[in-house]
């Protein structure tokens, strides 16, 4: 790729409800570099996978490049679940009360799987690769749904239908320092 198609695929920022966003550049045919910065949460989602072999190859991988010292961002279940409890913890405003908390430094990386809960905090800015096409199922929106102002549309029957209920033997958070990994 040359320096003029590199820039030539740079997006204007996007601004939402949460932050922004801009793409970045495309990665081969198939996947794109995003960044994002967060002044409020994002919505609770799901990807679902399409034509990878493994779900890690429809996921997403998250480098973080700043977050403030209270942010969270939030992966996977901890513990496992059923769909009931799921939709109750949605209905009730706590559905991040049964998923995997992560306090995000700098430098950190998180793979989140396809078919696999997820949401960012605000004060998170990060570097996203992911796929091009992929689509996305909104579970929750902090009660932004519900404002005319803010209104997203959730999909919470097709995310229901693709969500991955069980808790990962591991851990989300790549160790690239050589320390131990660690959920908070």
């Amino acid at each position: 790729m040359t320096k003029s198609s590199l820039f030539s695929q740079i997006s204007p920022p996007h601004k939402g409800v949460w932050g922004t966003e801009q793409v970045i550049c495309g990665i081969g045919n198939t996947h794109i570099l995003k960044f994002l910065q967060t002044v409020q949460p994002t919505s609770v989602q799901i990807h679902p996978r399409s034509s990878g072999i493994l779900p890690e190859q429809d996921g997403e991988i998250w480098w973080i490049t700043h977050a403030e010292t209270k942010s969270r961002l939030y992966i996977g279940f901890s513990k496992e679940v059923n769909r009931q409890e799921v939709v109750q913890h949605i209905q009730n405003g706590k559905i991040t009360s049964l998923m995997c908390s992560y306090q995000p430094v700098p430098g950190d990386c998180f793979v989140v799987p396809a078919g696999t809960i997820h949401a960012l905090g605000g004060g998170i800015s990060l570097l996203e690769i992911r796929p091009e096409n992929a689509s996305t199922f909104r579970l929750y929106d902090w009660g932004r749904e519900k404002n005319d102002h803010t209104e997203r549309k959730l999909h919470f029957d097709e995310a229901l239908s693709i969500l991955n209920i069980h808790v990962l033997s591991g851990d989300y958070r790549l160790n690239l320092k050589g320390g131990q990994n660690e959920m908070v």
